[in-house]
């Protein structure tokens, strides 16, 4: 049985309870329906930071667009570029196609390898044989593709696939989702967490400029600060986390701002 929390939240004014209600109860009937499609199809089973750039003069969006949004497109890729080679299927399938590689090796280079990587990636023959003895040319072929693959990625970039990069290079698994933009600010989502590695290069590319940077969690006041980056460093800023500052902040930036 799991521990359970009960939670409450005390609204001062009767409309903002009645605004943060209505949220909820589409959010939940939706979940039930279809899958959070009000959340445009974002899978139900993760965490969502909604995240805002605000700069202080129209000058500094514009310089924004010109620098980090391509074809119309703002992508964490125009910031800090994955590369290429990472982009490719995380789950069974590569940690069977790592096994198979590293038997190819050898037993001391799969080990060494094994031991780097930090996976249980290194079988004996009798585990190959039960495993891979009986597979056909052909997918034998794409399991030491895929594997050679993921031992180059993290011999070149540390990590074997998109994964690992994109929580240590962007901050968090996923590019930005959701994006919205005026001649201000830009809004976005993003999966678990705030692309801290994002907000620092945005803020150093454009260090002419000031912009405060606020995020909330999808949790009304679970997670929820904003801090104002100048002079391409980040500056004063405030950790609102359960504070009355951080549930009028997150409900701005999840129940009032329209999203286009």
């Amino acid at each position: 049985m799991p521990n359970w929390v009960r939670n409450r939240v005390v609204f001062r004014e009767k409309e903002r309870y009645k605004e943060t209600a209505n949220w909820v109860r589409n959010r939940v009937v939706v979940m039930e329906a279809d899958g959070m499609k009000a959340l445009k199809e974002m899978p139900n089973w993760m965490r969502w930071v909604r995240n805002r750039i605000w700069f202080d003069e129209a000058d500094g969006m514009k310089a924004f667009k010109e620098k980090f949004v391509k074809d119309r497109v703002f992508s964490f890729n125009n910031v800090i570029e994955m590369p290429k080679s990472l982009n490719i299927e995380t789950g069974s399938e590569s940690h069977r196609a790592l096994e198979v590689y590293l038997h190819s090796l050898g037993k001391k280079d799969a080990d060494e390898l094994a031991v780097k990587i930090g996976k249980d990636i290194a079988i004996s023959d009798r585990e190959y044989d039960q495993r891979y003895g009986k597979l056909s040319k052909e997918a034998l072929k794409k399991y030491l593709e895929l594997g050679k693959t993921q031992v180059d990625n993290y011999l070149k970039y540390g990590y074997t696939d998109w994964y690992g990069w994109c929580n240590a290079n962007w901050g968090t698994m996923l590019d930005a989702v959701v994006v919205s933009a005026d001649r201000l600010s830009i809004t976005f989502d993003t999966a678990w967490d705030c692309p801290t590695p994002i907000i620092e290069r945005i803020a150093k590319a454009l260090k002419n400029y000031t912009f405060i940077y606020d995020y909330a969690d999808v949790l009304i006041g679970n997670s929820c600060g904003t801090y104002n980056f100048q002079n391409g460093k980040q500056g004063l800023g405030t950790e609102m986390s359960g504070f009355r500052r951080g549930l009028e902040l997150a409900h701005d930036l999840w129940l009032r701002l329209k999203l286009k």
